[in-house]
């Protein structure tokens, strides 16, 4: 817990505005009467403008001493992030099994800078 400083303030120099979207299509029975195919667009949840801004009292001459308020700004918002998803299944062995494929892109990660990241796996199901 962080004792109240009076000479100390941080605030929003703008309103922070934030978007997000999904855009989802699917078909059943492409290629036949049981398989799927679902393919999406998402934005995840980003902050399109606004700024932090931390004012304090500190040294402003360090030959002098003085103290004066310094005022630091940081600007929130960054890249947009995309996510492309695909997915395929279809049931295999007279509908005893299932095989599914799926691809994700994802542009401008939060976790790789100026990057894509793309992932890409299969699934095989069966019962006995």
């Amino acid at each position: 817990h962080a004792a109240y400083n009076p000479l100390q303030s941080i605030n929003l120099t703008h309103d922070l505005d934030s978007t997000a979207f999904e855009v989802v299509a699917g078909k059943q029975g492409l290629f036949g009467e049981s398989d799927m195919l679902r393919v999406s667009l998402t934005a995840p949840l980003h902050v399109e403008g606004g700024a932090l801004e931390y004012r304090s009292m500190e040294v402003v001459d360090r030959s002098t001493g003085e103290i004066g308020e310094v005022t630091h700004s940081w600007n929130v918002s960054g890249k947009r992030e995309y996510r492309m998803e695909a997915l395929y299944r279809t049931p295999i062995m007279d509908g005893k099994g299932e095989i599914a494929a799926f691809s994700l892109i994802d542009v401008n990660p939060p976790t790789v800078n100026n990057n894509v990241s793309l992932t890409i796996g299969t699934r095989l199901k069966f019962g006995l």
